[in-house]
Order: structure tokens, then sequence, then C-alpha cells
């Protein structure tokens, strides 16, 4: 007889492993000290990697950043929002520095209209890093149109990878573009950052 009261699936998952290749999908979480600990390193990293910082300023959406460093629960990071306020050099240099530095893990980084042409290899890859999603070519598969930034999505969530993007897309930008599933997706799989104001670029 069944005994509803204390359910564990364990054993059958186990079973299901070894006789049929079954993958229970998980995310790794990180973390890299309490907040204090965490401002500190995002700090270092960001005047490590922008030489054209002299004065180092706290934005709003680094509190954010830093929160998600404390425990990133299995989530990777969207980067969205307005232009010139360094979106790229955090998803493209501050966080796999900091990644490599302490957690000995390399982050793979690719600009998104290369995404169609590296697909294959990014599959092998664990940790992805992609710049600009929204730029990239509609892709095509003997004549069939297709967003090639779901086939990513797609081993992302299979694969448990962590995805770490940057983009100019607002959320109903990416909602027109690659639908209501793709957006769902990103929320699931990242924790998604939005910055505001001013290129902060001279």
């Amino acid at each position: 007889m069944q005994d509803f009261n204390n359910i564990n699936f364990s054993n059958t998952i186990q079973e299901l492993k070894e006789d049929f290749n079954f993958k229970k999908r998980e995310f790794q979480s990180y973390t890299f000290g309490n907040r204090e600990q965490c401002r500190k390193i995002f700090e270092a990293a960001m005047l490590e990697t922008d030489k054209s910082i002299r004065t180092f300023e706290f934005l709003p959406e680094y509190k954010n950043i830093i929160d998600w460093m404390t425990d990133t629960k299995g989530k990777g990071l969207v980067l969205t929002g307005d232009v010139g306020r360094g979106k790229t050099n955090i998803v493209f240099y501050v966080i796999p520095l900091i990644f490599f530095h302490y957690q000995n893990k390399i982050i793979n980084t690719v600009h998104a209209d290369e995404l169609e042409e590296k697909i294959s290899i990014l599959s092998t890859k664990k940790m992805i890093a992609l710049d600009e999603m929204g730029v990239e070519p509609i892709a095509s598969n003997y004549g069939a149109k297709y967003e090639v930034i779901n086939k990513l999505f797609n081993m992302a969530e299979s694969k448990s990878k962590l995805l770490f993007i940057s983009t100019n897309m607002s959320g109903q930008q990416i909602l027109e573009r690659y639908g209501e599933r793709t957006l769902d997706r990103i929320k699931r799989l990242c924790k998604v950052i939005k910055f505001h104001g001013e290129s902060m670029r001279k």
C-alpha cells in the first residue's frame, strides 16, 4: 500500500538514470560572500575590467547584482535597458572574471550576431555569456525561418546551463520578437535586472 505521507522518488530516479539515461535538471547555485564582500568584489572587478573608470560610481542597478552574487539560486543574469550603462562590460568581462577567480569556472562569451555560427560549440559549454541579444539575424534551415536564440534557451533548460545576457530590448520588445514562451524562459532561468538612465559613455 502506498504511503502518501512519505513520498520519496530517489530510488526511482536512480533506476531511471541507469536504465533510461534519465536526467534530473539541476542548476548549481553559487555564492561569493555576504553583501559587503560581494560589493567589494564587484567594485574591484569593475575597476579592473574598465580602465576608463576613474571614480567608481555605485549605480542603483548594482544592488540587484550584488544581491544575486550572495546567492545565485541557480540562475544566470539578464541585464536589460538603456544603452551606455555598462551592461556589456558586466556580462562579458566582470562576471566571467569573478567566476574564474573565485569559482575556477569559465564563462564562454559570444556576441549575438555570431550566435548562429557558434551555437553547436556553445552546446558543449556549461556557462554562456551573450552580448546584445536582439541584434542576431533570424536564422534559416532549408528555407524555414527560426529564432536561433530559442535554441540557446532550449539547451540551457535541458542541460542546466547558466546564461548571462545583455540586451537593449525591453520586456515588450522581447515578447513581440520572441514570444511569450521565450520571455517566460528568461524569467525562469535568469534574474532580470533593468538598467535606467543616461549613457555614461564620454
